[in-house]
């Protein structure tokens, strides 16, 4: 009996254990998530001082000290080929994309920005469908994007004045398609 018991109150430890380390790694999740969420605000404000080009930088800058702090030695791989593929990966995935979303901010809103650019995992998915991966492509994927992205709409229109609703000028145009082509390139 003491046996039983001993054992059943251990699946219960282990199980709290268990659900307080579920627990941090959701709360890493949600601080990603807002760190995320206002760097379009945060790069909008420092636009007012710096080029984007600047912003970009800085971006890269600190990224590297923050690594180098979480893995202080340095990667090897393998291949050389694997080197070429990380190389555009972070041209085209990393520094392409900030570019041209720290350029989209110049000409548009950062709400504008941040709704066209969570568009990149409808991108992500319909690039992986059409080099023959379905499997990203089911009715749950497009039921979770379609409330994330009235999610975003709700807050977007709510921080938006009246008048900004009917206002749409070419330089707005050209920002959106900058977040646009962003968009693309993150999904590449």
């Amino acid at each position: 009996r003491d046996f039983c018991l001993s054992r059943g109150l251990g699946d219960v430890y282990k199980r709290r254990d268990e659900q307080r380390s579920k627990m941090k790694y959701h709360l890493v999740a949600l601080f990603t998530i807002f760190v995320w969420g206002i760097t379009f605000v945060s790069t909008k404000v420092l636009l007012v001082d710096l080029s984007p080009l600047w912003i970009l930088l800085l971006r890269f800058v600190l990224g590297l000290c923050i690594l180098c702090v979480m893995r202080p030695h340095v990667l090897r791989l393998k291949e050389r080929t694997d080197e070429a593929l990380f190389a555009a990966a972070g041209a085209t995935g990393i520094a392409a994309y900030y570019l041209l979303e720290n350029v989209a901010l110049v000409f548009t809103t950062a709400t504008a920005v941040g709704v066209i650019v969570a568009a990149s995992p409808l991108f992500t998915a319909l690039i992986s469908a059409a080099l023959g991966d379905r499997s990203s492509i089911n009715i749950r994927f497009f039921c979770g994007f379609a409330l994330a992205m009235a999610g975003l709409i709700v807050v977007g229109a709510s921080t938006m004045g009246e008048s900004d609703l009917v206002n749409f000028t070419g330089f707005d145009l050209f920002g959106d398609m900058l977040a646009l082509t962003a968009a693309l390139v993150w999904a590449v």
